[in-house]
């Protein structure tokens, strides 16, 4: 049996990362040259002496090396793939002086390909630690900034940084071949986005549980919780209600399941359509609307008034607010209408083997609750005329009963008041 649908804010992490990368490339001219010679040349007692300006002016034939291998030399020593004692000319650097690392040698066993200068890149991720798996842009869009009310837990998820996914994400994206070699990736910084999954409360065999069709990895999170505190977090703020007691309320009626709902769903709710409203004394006083609905009488009784009677129009005159100092008629009921009562009421359940109480409201249409209504409604005009402006109040209560089709109860001859026809 499902008692109530509940929102959920479930979690979702926006990572900002910094991603260092680099695109090898293969060697040019002169670097192969100078590498081939380093190589081989290096360590050579007599070859190994001679000058680069000799080996590229005598040997190689170029007039003027400098302006060519000079950049390339600088070039390869900030890559790290040679590491020359000094540079200052080509007149006074042999080979003996450059020394390939263990970079360079790797670099050369793979195809004389060349590691670019690390390049960085900022992007922003969004993962779902839930089912795992990294959202498009797109997708989040659907989730906000604010925490909703009732949420799941994210501060589980703080240090969740999914860097394996984020690296094939990279590697099998269409822009694979911009990153080249991802070297790192860093996680800047992260925070929780927020959506509201509608989950089902429901009631089978006397357990109470929560579910989401169709998203079997959210509802095999919510098992796992610990059942204290998932009572706590998710099913205690939609039923408790702060003003009742469980033990001080009568059982649900079993043949009523269909009626009943949360109190804060009634809350929740107002019944705008209702020409009479009877807030009980456990009703929720900031729930009230402010200013009552056109077409609707709102009657609150409150022992503590300091008079009999007191009326607040709304702006436009057509519906009121009604202060009677009086105890209310119906001290059980939780919120009466001419067509429906709402009581509070609790039920036993079971959630993790462990037996709770829960309150709810059930409603039912109205059948006694007519008669307090009706007596009500008929001791209003005589409380009015002991008003200072009584006759003001007086000619705006009767054409808001006319406005609303409803007969006066106080002027009629026979039985209760009523929709006029």
């Amino acid at each position: 049996m499902k008692l109530s649908d509940i929102r959920i804010g479930v979690p979702l992490l926006q990572l900002k990362t910094r991603i260092s990368h680099s695109n090898p490339r293969r060697a040019m001219a002169f670097e192969r040259v100078i590498l081939d010679m380093a190589r081989h040349f290096s360590r050579d007692p007599s070859l190994g002496g001679i000058t680069l300006q000799r080996i590229f002016t005598d040997i190689l034939c170029v007039p003027d090396p400098d302006p060519l291998v000079l950049p390339t030399l600088y070039e390869l020593m900030d890559l790290g793939v040679i590491s020359p004692r000094t540079i200052t000319s080509l007149d006074a650097l042999t080979m003996h002086d450059i020394e390939i690392t263990g970079l360079g040698r790797e670099m050369m066993d793979n195809g004389m390909m060349i590691p670019s200068k690390l390049a960085q890149e900022d992007r922003t991720f969004h993962f779902d630690p839930i089912g795992g798996r990294l959202l498009s842009e797109e997708e989040s869009r659907s989730y906000i900034k604010t925490k909703p009310g009732i949420s799941i837990d994210s501060s589980e998820f703080e240090g969740v940084f999914p860097e394996v996914l984020i690296r094939t994400s990279l590697e099998q994206s269409p822009a694979a071949d911009d990153y080249g070699k991802i070297e790192k990736i860093e996680l800047e910084s992260a925070r929780p986005l927020w959506k509201e999954y509608i989950f089902s409360v429901e009631l089978d065999s006397g357990s109470i549980k929560i579910v989401l069709k169709g998203n079997d990895s959210l509802n095999r999170y919510l098992a796992s919780i610990d059942a204290d505190k998932f009572y706590s977090t998710f099913i205690d703020p939609v039923f408790d209600y702060g003003k009742l007691s469980a033990d001080q309320l009568e059982k649900a009626d079993g043949n009523d399941a269909e009626n009943l709902r949360p109190v804060s769903y009634v809350l929740s709710n107002w019944p705008e359509n209702a020409p009479f409203v009877l807030p009980g004394p456990a009703y929720d006083s900031a729930c009230i609307p402010e200013q009552a609905p056109p077409r609707q009488a709102i009657i609150i009784h409150d022992e503590s008034c300091s008079e009999d009677i007191s009326m607040e129009w709304n702006r436009n005159l057509s519906g009121c607010k009604i202060f009677v100092k009086a105890p209310h008629p119906a001290k059980d009921s939780f919120l009466l209408t001419n067509s429906s009562n709402t009581v509070c009421r609790h039920i036993r359940v079971h959630y993790n083997n462990v037996p709770r109480s829960l309150i709810v409201a059930s409603c039912t249409p109205s059948g006694e609750e007519n008669r307090i209504l009706n007596d009500v409604l008929s001791g209003i005009p005589e409380k009015i005329r002991s008003l200072p402006n009584f006759r003001e109040q007086l000619f705006l209560w009767r054409k808001f009963l006319d406005k609303i089709g409803w007969e006066d109860p106080s002027a009629a001859e026979n039985g209760p008041g009523q929709r006029r026809a």
